[in-house]
């Protein structure tokens, strides 16, 4: 019974050491606009019809991809954004907003630029820029 105790406190401990520090950087948290996402072959800019905004929270991504919205729990490590599996509604057609709302990719590599007005995050769809918006 005491081995069954121990491991209970040592997973509890571990849970709780991993759910304090998955937070996001203090610099990121607030609303972002989408500016453009440029990969290897084309610089492509979301249409001006539609919000595409960021809000960073000091645990969670949430954003619109045209009509729906998105969200998971996220974190930063070092410069690196990390976050689990979007969840989105399913309203309908975001194809039909922005063909391209399928390289929205907000995990990555990050640095800000502009006195932290610019977050650009670098991963496999290339380079996300996104404006502080408050």
């Amino acid at each position: 019974m005491g081995g069954i105790r121990i491991i209970t406190i040592i997973f509890a401990t571990v849970f709780m050491s991993c759910h304090i520090h998955a937070q996001i950087d203090a610099k990121l948290i607030g609303k972002w606009s989408l500016i453009k996402i440029e990969d290897s072959l084309d610089t492509i800019s979301p249409p001006k019809t539609a919000n595409y905004e960021l809000i960073i929270s000091d645990t969670t991504f949430s954003f619109s991809v045209g009509v729906n919205t998105c969200g998971y729990a996220a974190k930063t490590i070092k410069n690196t954004i990390i976050g689990a599996f979007a969840h989105c509604t399913e309203a309908c057609c975001d194809d039909k907003v922005w063909k391209h709302f399928e390289k929205i990719n907000y995990q990555g590599d990050f640095s800000l630029e502009d006195d932290g007005n610019t977050l650009i995050i670098v991963n496999q769809s290339g380079k996300v820029y996104l404006q502080k918006i408050d």
